[in-house]
């Protein structure tokens, strides 16, 4: 629209504000029990709308940047140590502790 609006957006905010939205019928559903999730990518990025800040304002916004190549390394080391220890794969620990540093 004139107003560069995007519509899952303002969806979003009306869900949040308003505990529901309107359908097609313009009936009001009610919205109970429910909360959003969301991973978003810079607004800077193709495709990306800006976040209005009407919505910022009433959500719980958490930024976290890209891990280093170390902490890379502990995620995977975690992931595949515990993968690997189930009891089918436990002769697997040490093997899978010396993969990691080189994922």
């Amino acid at each position: 629209d004139k107003y560069d609006t995007s519509e899952i957006i303002m969806f979003l905010q009306q869900a949040v504000m308003h505990n529901g939205f309107y359908d097609d019928d313009l009936e009001f559903v009610n919205l109970e029990h429910v909360q959003l999730i969301a991973s978003m990518a810079p607004a800077s990025t193709l495709g990306r709308h800006h976040i209005a800040t009407r919505l910022t304002a009433i959500v719980r916004v958490c930024s976290v940047s890209y891990p280093s190549n170390q902490e890379l390394v502990e995620i995977y080391t975690q992931m595949m140590q515990a993968a690997l220890t189930t009891p089918n794969y436990q002769n697997m620990e040490h093997q899978a502790m010396n993969l990691a540093p080189k994922v």
